[in-house]
């Protein structure tokens, strides 16, 4: 246990020395966290709980007033259901008499219950450090407590996907994936952010968290794929190398001058070399690979411009 925490009634306390950041950089005083910052995850550099000092963090009033129209929508249907559901079990299958509302009015304050229960504010915590980041989180059935040190992972791969039904846009899926030099997974996170509509400005807690890692992973990734041009002279991303002057994907070995151009479009990395030709079946000297497949993207990115001479 970090003795460094007052363990009170309401869970850890930041010390009085030691003001953390949340993950967005913004400075807080109050923060409660009801699970000290494991030592796996070194020095913390930024932190974030959803209680402080004066309880749970409240909701933006945009998002709150939808939770509640959606709350009154659901509890309703679940009271109609349910009451028809009651009274056909009263009436038909035990043969009780009872006034008609009855079964309705018990629906309702079962699934009002229901709805209370499941939607209640959970403790919720996030540490990000030098060596590692943290994710602690009371579900409803249990509490999930994931560390991942930064020393045991060997790529990371973030996807991100605009999700549309009818046209309508209703958010960006993300997910970011730690893995160990076997492919094994060892920390994934996942949520859904807003690039626009009327949610575009709600902050969204994981994805501050995960932005959060991925910044002290990249630091801690580039010295490692630094050491590797120096001993070895390349950088391996997957399938595909990158050497002094030159990108290889798969066997096939590019320098800049073979390729035509680098773009990225809906998703995917195209490299087209000189002479591609793209048909209407098919296409010659175009080399696609998904982005979400590339392991550490930016620091890829990186390589690619700084020891392979390509502009992208």
């Amino acid at each position: 246990m970090n003795r460094s925490f007052d363990r009170g009634p309401q869970g850890y306390r930041q010390p009085p020395s030691q003001r953390w950041p949340d993950h967005t950089g913004k400075a807080v005083a109050d923060a409660v966290f009801h699970v000290p910052p494991d030592t796996r995850v070194g020095e913390v550099l930024t932190a974030w709980s959803n209680r402080t000092s004066e309880g749970y963090v409240k909701r933006p009033r945009k998002q709150f007033f939808a939770l509640i129209f959606v709350a009154i929508i659901l509890v309703g249907m679940g009271g109609l259901m349910g009451g028809l559901a009651l009274t056909w079990l009263l009436s038909d299958v035990l043969s009780l008499s009872f006034s008609e509302w009855v079964p309705f009015v018990l629906s309702g304050v079962l699934s009002l219950g229901a709805g209370w229960f499941l939607s209640r504010p959970r403790d919720w915590c996030t540490y990000v450090g030098t060596e590692g980041i943290a994710h602690h989180h009371d579900a409803i059935l249990k509490r999930t407590d994931d560390v991942l040190r930064f020393a045991d992972a060997a790529t990371l791969n973030i996807a991100e996907t605009n999700r549309y039904t009818n046209g309508a846009y209703q958010g960006t899926f993300f997910k970011f994936t730690w893995k160990d030099a076997g492919g094994a997974v060892l920390f994934a996170a996942e949520g859904t952010r807003f690039i626009q509509g009327m949610w575009k400005d709600l902050e969204i807690p994981a994805w501050a968290f995960l932005c959060a890692a991925e910044v002290q992973w990249n630091r801690h990734r580039w010295a490692i794929i630094e050491d590797s041009w120096q001993e070895f002279g390349c950088a391996n991303f997957g399938n595909m190398v990158i050497r002094s002057g030159e990108l290889e994907i798969n066997t096939e070995r590019l320098s800049p001058g073979d390729v035509e151009s680098i773009a990225f479009e809906q998703g995917f990395m195209r490299v087209r070399k000189l002479g591609a030709k793209k048909g209407l079946f098919g296409s010659k000297g175009i080399i696609s690979r998904p982005v979400a497949s590339i392991p550490d993207f930016p620091l890829f990115l990186r390589a690619l411009r700084s020891w392979g001479g390509f502009q992208v």
